[in-house]
């Protein structure tokens, strides 16, 4: 409004003064109008703390939660853009997060759990737990990654599904076979049987890959023993530092040959190894399905000393029991390395 002094001596007063009036009730209206629009311009955008509206931002809410987001269903909850304006992250509509940037993480993943399970790792660790539901249909163009049982596994695009545990070699492994471990591929072992002495424990070392239970050992004779001395033939479990965990006696099947599978109290183990013990008395002992090794150093190389770990060792003589512990580092390197397995 532009102000116009009244003349000095003006009579009539009142067209000027209406006037001025009617302008300024005009401007009060119009204000009034833009002071509304602009308040819901704002209140589209910030909420004030407890509010809920859709698409809108909710800050300090009540129910303890700093921030909340709701999405409209058709548009992306939060984009963050490259400087040349190009969607790089967001989360959609439904709360997934989607990124066509490198993800860096400089700690610890979880998958498939709000709890951690690193196994007290710290740092680049990723962490998968077992699928609630395995996959059972192919991926396209792509494989899946899993978990099963503690067993990270594949399944490619054709269905094949690989177990991780098995690629140590491209050989048959002995979870091919049903079994937890074995001392070696049974193909490549010596058809005449390894010739045991009276009263000597023969140990194998056999590989556990996974913390879990054994309820069975396993061994082969090949040549059956005769005339043997009752009560003091015997086959073991050991644990990895040569405390016997289990035996059982095999005066009867030490007699005859084949496969001999024998049922122990179900033992737990953790992951490394155990050793399967054979002790035999009697006239004529029998022989065992053994390995073709002929270096009782070369199958115990970086094994001893200093590991206290051998592959295949014997101990002691004249035992008629099994001992309850056996110092490895100390028992005699084996090259007739005598075939065990356990499940």
């Amino acid at each position: 409004m532009t102000y116009t002094p009244i003349a000095k001596g003006t009579s009539d007063w009142d067209v000027p003064v209406n006037a001025a009036f009617s302008d300024h009730e005009a401007r009060i209206t119009q204000n009034t109008t833009d002071i509304a629009t602009n308040s819901s311009a704002i209140s589209s955008k910030v909420s004030k703390s407890g509010d809920t509206m859709t698409g809108l931002l909710i800050v300090n809410n009540p129910s303890s939660i700093s921030l909340i987001a709701q999405a409209n269903g058709t548009s992306n909850l939060a984009e963050f853009k490259n400087s040349s304006g190009t969607v790089r992250t967001a989360i959609n509509p439904t709360g997934n997060l989607q990124t066509s940037s490198t993800a860096f993480i400089t700690t610890g993943m979880q998958v498939g759990s709000t709890n951690t399970d690193f196994g007290n790792g710290t740092g680049g660790i990723i962490g998968v737990d077992d699928a609630t539901a395995v996959p059972n249909a192919n991926p396209t163009g792509g494989v899946i990654i899993y978990s099963e049982g503690g067993f990270l596994k594949i399944r490619m695009a054709d269905g094949k599904v690989v177990n991780l545990a098995n690629l140590a070699t491209v050989d048959f492994q002995a979870q091919d076979h049903g079994l937890i471990g074995w001392t070696q591929d049974p193909a490549g072992l010596n058809a005449d049987g390894a010739i045991s002495t009276s009263g000597v424990v023969y140990l194998s070392k056999i590989l556990v890959r996974q913390a879990t239970t054994i309820s069975n050992l396993v061994v082969t004779v090949q040549t059956a023993g005769a005339t043997l001395t009752a009560g003091q033939n015997w086959i073991g479990l050991y644990g990895p530092t040569g405390t016997k965990l289990q035996e059982v006696n095999m005066d009867s099947d030490f007699t005859s040959i084949g496969t001999k599978t024998k049922a122990i109290t179900p033992t737990a183990v953790s992951a490394g190894h155990v050793y399967l013990a054979i002790l035999t008395n009697g006239t004529t002992p029998p022989r065992f399905l053994y390995g073709n090794g002929t270096s009782a150093s070369a199958l115990n190389i970086n094994l001893l000393p200093s590991g206290g770990a051998p592959r295949f060792v014997d101990s002691g003589a004249g035992q008629t029991t099994l001992p309850a512990s056996i110092t490895l580092s100390s028992a005699a390197t084996n090259a007739s390395a005598r075939w065990g397995a356990i499940f």
